[in-house]
């Protein structure tokens, strides 16, 4: 896989493997996607796409958490990490929260059309629009990600070789017909019209 980012972006903990297993020229995982788009914060309506699913994320102030006069974590409000320069002073994890289907497939379409196989997205409950965050947000940062670096490598790898497949277009047999040549009405005749021919 070739991976194309900005300095400016952080590594993620599985990169390594691109150097190790060999770069693929036909496999780009383009990183710099992220700078078509505005958003900076991850907050209380920010959602992990990855590689077809998609994860609703929590966002937590260490700092209050730490705090034990602070109310039942579990309770803690959500919080907006709106400079990613501040981002050890949040933790991050995936949820099972349900995400609605059609969300997923909102994402996963906008996801093969820019070919980035993992972002964040922001979307208000109140709304059907979405925002993709305007920076690289690495796997790393999550605390709970349950992949290995050698399965998130390959998750990601053939993610991005099923976009570069050509779509297969389904040809209905009548226009099949028509491209060989062939008239519906006057070259095909039933078995009712050949009997008065004979």
């Amino acid at each position: 896989m070739n991976i194309i980012t900005s300095k400016s972006f952080p590594k993620d903990r599985y990169d390594y493997l691109a150097y190790q297993l060999g770069v693929d020229p036909q496999v780009v995982f383009d990183r710099n996607q992220h700078k078509k788009f505005e958003h900076k914060s991850v907050n209380s309506f920010s959602y992990l796409y990855f590689c077809g699913k998609v994860y609703k994320l929590k966002v937590r102030c260490i700092e209050h958490e730490n705090n034990t006069n602070y109310a039942d974590p579990d309770r803690n409000p959500l919080h907006s990490c709106s400079k990613l320069s501040d981002i050890d002073k949040y933790r991050f994890e995936i949820t099972t929260y349900t995400v609605h289907q059609t969300f997923v497939n909102n994402l996963n379409k906008k996801a093969r059309e820019i070919k980035l196989p993992y972002f964040i997205a922001n979307k208000p409950p109140w709304s059907d629009f979405f925002h993709i965050l305007g920076v690289f947000f690495p796997l790393s940062n999550f605390s709970n990600f349950s992949l290995s670096n050698e399965e998130i490598y390959t998750e990601v790898y053939n993610w991005l070789l099923e976009c570069n497949e050509p779509k297969i277009i389904e040809v209905e047999n009548t226009v099949k017909i028509q491209q060989a040549g062939f008239d519906l009405k006057t070259s095909f005749r039933g078995t009712n019209q050949c009997k008065k021919l004979k």
